[in-house]
C-alpha cells in the first residue's frame, strides 16, 4: 500500500511539474507574439 501511495505521489509530482512548464512555455510563446504583433502594426 505504501508503495502505490509513492507512484502516485510520484506521477501527481511529474504531471504537476510538466503542466507548469507547458503552462508557462505557452505563457511566454503569448507574450512574445503579442509584442511582435504590435512591433508589426
Amino acid at each position: 500500500m505504501k508503495s502505490l501511495r509513492k507512484i502516485f505521489f510520484i506521477q501527481g509530482s511529474l504531471m504537476t511539474i510538466s503542466g507548469g512548464l507547458i503552462g508557462l512555455f505557452i505563457g511566454v510563446a503569448f507574450v512574445y507574439l503579442q509584442i511582435e504583433y504590435i512591433f508589426f502594426i
